[in-house]
């Protein structure tokens, strides 16, 4: 096998799109997840947080809930708008508030929707909002600069407040909802986390939309609480309403998975080099506990997949998938042995 072939059987690692591509019984989360959105009175806005460790396929679950909202839940007289809010992709904390607005308003203008009449209105409100919102520049120190200042602020306040009232005047005529969906906050700085979380605070409230913010909880409870655990949940209890944990998968379940790709993997090793009970005892003993997400079994198996095809014939296939263990997941254990090789062979 050549290495172009080899490549081109990696996995990517991306998340899946579809409920009908699950193989780690995501898909009834989703259900539930989905049904919860549907039915839950959006009058004054609501935040649902999605959470789990990195890898555990939060991003699938995102994707699930999207896919069924649109194909079981849209409704001419009750429709959904999907809002995806990539903080990430941002280039500077300074745009975080005006990019928030861009993506929000550029969804709910969608041609072919049926929504952009519901909603025609809303946009020049959005953008006149998120222009208020900007910090004031600075002009200077001295008394009379700062008394003027004071004015313009206090006139601006006054817009902002105006102008809030007529966006949510616009939400509540429409009929359906909005869904932000915020993913992969925990990529972010911490500082750049409390960025957003102020902003999911400071628009939490808008009737007719509901948030969906996937992290891994940890890490943002120590972004928000400059490493405070207690003030860091205390301030996320006052954001978020509903946080639903990931379920961890099945370990059955992430056991075939990985047992499906590995049987590609060996697939026409000649049978002195893989002993079966020596495999099952390898697996069982030492490699079962370190497979704990759905990630962690893409990356080795896409290693084996590079690996393997080299020296396929050559060598032992369970001492070859055992060593791969360690290069995977004790790098510091595999540069021993490769180092130490007349100690150990």
């Amino acid at each position: 096998m050549t290495t172009n072939s080899r490549l081109s059987q990696l996995n990517n690692d991306g998340p899946l799109l579809n409920p009908d591509q699950d193989k780690l019984y995501r898909s009834p989360f989703a259900e539930h997840l989905a049904q919860s959105i549907r039915s839950i009175d959006p009058s004054e806005g609501f935040v649902f947080a999605l959470t789990g460790p990195w890898g555990s396929g939060k991003t699938t679950v995102l994707n699930f809930t999207e896919k069924l909202l649109e194909d079981r839940y849209r409704e001419r007289n009750n429709p959904i708008v999907i809002v995806h809010f990539n903080a990430w992709w941002l280039s500077g904390s300074d745009r975080l508030l005006q990019d928030f607005f861009k993506q929000f308003r550029s969804s709910i203008n969608q041609k072919g929707t049926g929504i952009v009449e519901d909603l025609s209105s809303l946009s020049d409100f959005l953008t006149k909002y998120s222009a208020g919102l900007e910090p004031l520049p600075y002009i200077g120190k001295f008394a009379a600069v700062v008394h003027r200042l004071g004015k313009v602020k206090a006139a601006r306040e006054a817009d902002i407040n105006g102008l809030r009232q007529r966006i949510d005047e616009e939400l509540r005529k429409f009929p359906g909802r909005i869904v932000v969906v915020v993913d992969d906050l925990d990529r972010l700085r911490p500082d750049e986390i409390r960025l957003v979380f102020r902003l999911v605070k400071a628009v939490a409230n808008f009737p007719r939309t509901i948030y969906l913010l996937a992290y891994d909880e940890p890490v943002v409870i120590r972004a928000v609480g400059d490493n405070d655990p207690q003030a860091g949940r205390e301030y996320l209890d006052k954001i978020v309403q509903l946080p639903l944990a990931l379920p961890t998968p099945d370990r059955s379940s992430l056991g075939e998975l990985f047992s499906q790709g590995l049987e590609e993997i060996l697939a026409g090793t000649q049978e002195h080099l893989l002993d079966q009970a020596e495999l099952y005892s390898l697996y069982w003993e030492a490699i079962d506990d370190l497979l704990m997400t759905p990630r962690h079994i893409t990356r080795f198996l896409n290693l084996l997949r590079a690996t393997y095809p080299l020296v396929r014939g050559e060598v032992n296939a369970v001492d070859f998938i055992g060593i791969q263990a360690l290069r995977q997941f004790a790098p510091t254990m595999y540069a021993f042995i490769a180092n130490n090789k007349a100690t150990f062979c």
